[in-house]
């Protein structure tokens, strides 16, 4: 299953990469829409996603390197 869908939206905020069997959480979204645009010039491929991995390595995406990066991954569901 792929993470970052066509329209680049995220399908899932936990994740288990089954080609390092590392488990990673996004932890927050930046736009990259500058102020001085209209609102409609923001999309979701102007963000850059904040990715914690399972040992605590914090890294910045954007949502073109996500797509590429994670596309062999598994929904990750927290059990309380």
């Amino acid at each position: 299953m792929e993470l970052v869908a066509d329209d680049y939206s995220i399908s899932f905020g936990k994740f288990k990469c089954l080609n390092t069997n590392r488990v990673y959480t996004i932890t927050g979204t930046k736009t990259l829409h500058k102020p001085e645009h209209p609102h409609y010039y923001d999309k979701a491929i102007k963000s850059e996603d904040t990715v914690v991995r399972d040992d605590g390595v914090k890294k910045v995406f954007t949502r073109n390197q996500m797509k590429q990066r994670f596309v062999n991954v598994e929904e990750v569901i927290d059990k309380k």
